[in-house]
């Protein structure tokens, strides 16, 4: 283990969470501090770096990493947490890019993992009141950690129940974390005049079908959201402090011997397993 030269911010033995990409630095995205945004990341250009994907991931007993995506672990935050930092963070991202206020309400649409934490993050930035669409056991776990209601879309109207719950309003802010277009429409169809959607889940290209009518005359903000850049210090922070409660979250820890067992297990949802975490 050893740091490489010119190193000021960590010494041998930290604890740390390290970011899964970096940005080459030197595009136009990069120089404004939006280095998920990074202009060559869609090419081979070895300037930036998707861990696990276009450069060497964690599967080793030493890996690389630039000092620079390495944030420090409080003494509060242990390994099994930090291992759910990155989704967090792009959970953090969102709530940010969606400019969360004192005493909004807000849906969260898809109560996986980026769901839960976002949750959290929203009571944690001032919304008062939040609303968790779902189904089955998540439901619950939603709202032991911090939902206010919970709606099984298999069994209402959800944009209806929304209209009822908020006072025919609909919510200010919207988080669409399922990945479906029916989450999608959901999501835009249930806020009120002059709210916010944010989109962090993928359709896999599938089209969504929206009237964007809606969009124009009610002036709907949509952000995407990919990624988590600048937001890995604060959470940690959050987590640290306890306003985020990540271990709720870790189903199960499993040592390294036993990492096929852990991949199927994650992979079949085993229990409604949320995240497995393979400790060496």
């Amino acid at each position: 283990m050893a740091l490489g030269e010119g190193v000021k911010s960590l010494k041998i033995g930290d604890r740390v969470a390290a970011e899964n990409h970096k940005g080459c630095g030197e595009c136009s995205m990069c120089r404004r501090g939006r280095y998920n945004l990074c202009e060559v990341a869609r090419t081979r250009d070895p300037a930036y770096k998707l861990y696990g994907h276009s450069a060497p991931g964690a599967f080793a007993e030493y890996a690389a990493r630039p000092a620079t995506i390495l944030h420090k672990l409080p003494d509060p935050v242990s390994f099994e947490e930090s291992a759910i930092v990155n989704q967090g963070a792009l959970g953090l991202h969102a709530v940010r890019r969606c400019r969360i206020e004192l005493a909004d309400k807000v849906a969260v649409i898809g109560p996986g993992l980026v769901g839960l934490i976002t949750i959290q993050l929203a009571k944690a930035m001032g919304a008062t009141d939040v609303i968790v669409v779902g189904r089955g056991p998540r439901l619950e776990m939603a709202r032991e950690l911090g939902a206010d209601e919970v709606i099984d879309y298999t069994a209402v109207d959800v944009v209806e129940q929304i209209q009822k719950l908020t006072g025919g309003d609909g919510v200010d802010c919207a988080f669409e974390c399922a990945g479906t277009s029916l989450a999608v429409q959901t999501a835009i169809r249930c806020v009120k005049r002059g709210g916010r959607v944010a989109l962090a889940g993928l359709t896999g290209n599938k089209p969504v079908e929206l009237t964007t009518d809606r969009l124009v005359l009610d002036e709907i903000d949509v952000f995407g959201v990919r990624s988590s850049p600048n937001a890995y210090p604060e959470l940690i922070t959050l987590v640290g402090a306890g306003k985020v409660n990540v271990k709720k979250l870790v189903s199960r820890v499993y040592p390294l011997e036993q990492i096929e067992e852990a991949f199927d297990v994650f992979r079949r949802r085993e229990g409604g397993a949320i995240r497995v975490v393979i400790k060496p």
